[in-house]
């Protein structure tokens, strides 16, 4: 296994690259999305890094129950990584890179702020992957954090980033929670949608969000096309683009039915799932066969049309 393969297996993924087919269907996808334009929307107003985690915190608390996770921080993540390096007894090393590892709230989790609108965000995850000839002798699998990395353009679409990253750690933190890392992304695209839909009526946030994600989507979707054939990605730039590409596509759709329920209790079942999910009880791959939702749904132009 290459490395990209022996992270996969260690996550509890399909090992490969798994791809989604980028045919004709995405390619009416990508020429429609290169008709969004931006500057009809007023400028999005600022918020600070404390609004930001506060109302993260509010929502969460409204849908779900949050488990702790495990974190490292950054010196002592640098600090097993070169122990790790030079050890003569390889397991001795990992068991005692599972001492140095904390159960904190992902809301403790620290946030940086890097370069980047406020639809820029990521998890850093320390994954040392551990080899399989140790797997098996290990009682654990540890996924642990270090920082929450946001776009430094603070507004109140960034509190939707931040919604959609602490969703990563309480899924990512459950090794085998999906099957297919194309899932990955599906649960924290969709309640980034949920947040923007819900903090203002006027539906103005949601069509940035959303139009946003869209334009990222038809970036990922030229970056895997090149006269039908891949350009020069590596293994983990493919591995992130089709994830990213199949995850949008999903959550779309979820969302969708979502707006056309017209019950409570129907509305209630989608975070029901998802808690399930962040409880390790049923995989992505369960929840979306749930709700009837797959990959040809989510390529319908008319789904696109509908949200652009």
């Amino acid at each position: 296994m290459n490395t990209v393969e022996c992270k996969l297996h260690y996550l509890g993924y399909k090992t490969g690259i798994e791809k989604v087919n980028v045919g004709k269907n995405l390619e009416t996808v990508y020429q429609l999305i290169n008709k969004i334009n931006l500057e009809n929307f007023s400028q999005l107003e600022p918020i600070t890094l404390e609004e930001i985690k506060r109302d993260a915190i509010k929502f969460y608390e409204k849908y779900f129950n949050i488990h702790d996770v495990q974190y490292i921080t950054e010196s002592d993540s640098r600090d097993i990584f070169a122990r790790l390096k030079d050890a003569q007894d390889t397991l001795k090393a990992f068991k005692e890179y599972y001492e140095m590892l904390k159960q904190i709230s992902p809301y403790d989790i620290p946030i940086k702020l890097c370069d980047g609108d406020s639809m820029v965000g990521d998890v850093s995850k320390v994954i040392i992957t551990v080899p399989i000839e140790y797997q098996d002798l290990l009682e654990q699998k540890p996924v642990p954090f270090s920082t929450i990395n946001l776009g430094k353009e603070l507004t109140n679409v960034s509190t939707g980033t931040y919604i959609h990253e602490l969703a990563h750690t309480q899924q990512e933190s459950i090794i085998g929670y999906t099957n297919s890392i194309l899932n990955k992304e599906v649960i924290s695209i969709f309640l980034e949608k949920i947040y923007a839909l819900e903090i203002d009526p006027t539906g103005k946030t949601l069509a940035m969000s959303e139009r946003k994600r869209f334009m990222y989507l038809a970036f990922l979707i030229r970056q895997v096309r090149c006269d039908g054939k891949l350009i020069n990605l590596t293994d983990q730039e493919k591995v992130d683009s089709y994830s990213h590409i199949h995850s949008t596509l999903i959550a779309e759709k979820l969302f969708d039915m979502y707006l056309q329920e017209r019950k409570q209790k129907k509305k209630d079942k989608y975070f029901y799932n998802i808690q399930d999910v962040f409880d390790g009880k049923i995989t992505v791959e369960e929840l979306l066969e749930r709700h009837d939702v797959n990959i040809n749904k989510g390529k319908d132009v008319n789904l696109i049309k509908r949200h652009i």
